[in-house]
């Protein structure tokens, strides 16, 4: 008997121990994507090069991505005419289903925030990142812009590769919605829209068109109309 209650009370001090660790690297996790800094002109520019790097596979291919992105910017307004609201970024992200979804969800979140924490701890970059894009969109679905903003930008600050590509585009296009500059949202629409970016067409000149940049917003009609004529119809809805 004496033995079997040493093996139980051996079993819960494990236990304990084993939460206790894992609370204590959450902890350490939520404190680097609360601390981060306001994203810099500097770093998307750096994050144009990189991913132009990734993209073409060569770096020697790397300046002629970078160049020709220049040379659009050279040709279009730089920046927004205005911002998204909170308003806005509510009625894109945030519907009573959405909101549903995720009051059932929210222990899979929690659980989420853990597995993230000890795949970031351990430098599973491939999978944290997907894991880390997961509940960032988890949280804009809430409408907890705040905390969906520090797991977007720790997404960009993050080393990437091909695998984790899109979820940088992604990151870029979500962080446009909730960025106050309209510099910076201008140029994180157009990273998102770089390569083959789908419906991040879409929703860069649905943004456009929000904040009354017209030109910007034809620019990303026209390329959805040429590129991915099977969704031009959901630009009038």
């Amino acid at each position: 008997m004496k033995k079997l209650k040493c093996v139980v009370m051996v079993f819960f001090c494990v236990v304990l121990f084993v939460i206790a660790s894992l609370q204590v690297v959450v902890n350490i996790r939520k404190q680097s994507i609360t601390s981060r800094e306001a994203l810099s002109m500097e770093t998307l520019e750096q994050l144009s090069f990189d991913m132009g790097s990734v993209e073409a596979g060569l770096p020697e291919s790397i300046t002629d991505g970078v160049e020709a992105s220049e040379t659009i910017l050279s040709t279009l307004p730089r920046r927004l005419e205005g911002v998204a609201t909170r308003e806005m970024a509510l009625e894109k992200f945030v519907t009573e289903a959405s909101k549903r979804d995720m009051e059932r969800r929210a222990l899979n979140l929690s659980g989420a925030k853990v597995a993230e924490s000890v795949l970031w701890t351990v430098g599973a970059d491939n999978k944290a990142t997907h894991v880390a894009f997961n509940i960032g969109w988890a949280h804009l679905m809430k409408g907890e812009f705040d905390e969906a903003r520090g797991y977007f930008q720790d997404i960009i600050d993050s080393p990437f590769n091909e695998y984790t590509l899109p979820y940088h585009r992604m990151a870029c296009g979500n962080l446009a919605w909730l960025e106050d500059d309209p510099e910076k949202a201008a140029r994180l629409l157009e990273l998102s829209c770089q390569g083959k970016p789908g419906m991040a067409l879409l929703d860069a000149a649905e943004l456009c068109r929000l904040t009354g940049s017209d030109e910007l917003a034809e620019h990303y009609s026209e390329r959805l109309r040429s590129e991915f004529p099977e969704f031009a119809n959901r630009l009038d809805n």
